[in-house]
């Protein structure tokens, strides 16, 4: 009985690991955009994006800084900030920095 116990709280862990509220991220799947940010600035002339990749949780690289995003899309004036997050079976995670402005 312990053990049935224990790979069940092993197994509940394991789905539960990454969760973060107000983000929907799916268990096999998840392609989604989320905002973050909007300014008075209504110009909307440029964007830009900038992402980061992670590969079965043991490497990470890229830059998904609003300043990396808006140095992509030559914006000086930031309109809104969004992300998009993109996950097959949590072995692969993408997510990007949306920045749009002038």
């Amino acid at each position: 009985m312990l053990r049935i116990t224990t790979a069940a709280l092993a197994a509940l862990l394991l789905l539960a690991s990454g969760c973060a509220p107000g983000i929907p991220y799916g268990t096999l799947y998840t392609d989604a955009y989320t905002p973050l940010a909007a300014t008075s600035n209504s110009a909307v002339e440029r964007s830009g994006e900038a992402c980061r990749m992670n590969v079965l949780g043991l490497v990470s690289f890229g830059d998904a800084s609003t300043t990396a995003a808006a140095r992509e899309g030559g914006i000086t004036l930031i309109s809104n900030v969004s992300t998009r997050t993109k996950t097959i079976l949590g072995l692969y995670v993408k997510r990007c920095t949306l920045v749009v402005g002038d």
